[in-house]
């Protein structure tokens, strides 16, 4: 599931590629939070492996537009991209340490 393709090769990559897999391989009637969704390719595989839910958060808003427009054009309800406080199964995120203020973002998260 992990489309990460910069690097594929890069052994550090793919250990965290195959992490990221072993916990997202079955996402039924989970909710997820993409932290950073970035282009949306890994919230649209969560919603793929049967997430109930899959919300995106990203710095760029026209990021999270294209995510709502490519779940709405896959037949997804917008239903499945909204969240209420403290809603989360599972939180993931690649690639976004450096874009946040690590203490703040984690008291977040895990809250």
């Amino acid at each position: 599931m992990c489309s990460l393709r910069a690097f594929a090769s890069y052994p550090p990559k793919q250990r965290l590629c195959g992490t990221i897999d072993r916990y997202t391989a079955d996402l039924t009637g989970k909710s997820i939070l993409d932290y950073g969704c970035g282009r949306s390719e890994m919230s649209m595989k969560y919603l793929a492996a049967g997430a109930e839910k899959v919300s995106a958060i990203e710095i760029s808003e026209v990021y999270v537009e294209d995510l709502r427009s490519r779940a709405h054009d896959a037949g997804y309800p917008e239903s499945r991209c909204d969240f209420p406080y403290e809603s989360f199964d599972l939180v993931v995120g690649y690639g976004i340490l450096h874009h946040l203020e690590p203490a703040a973002a984690f008291s977040e998260i895990t809250a």
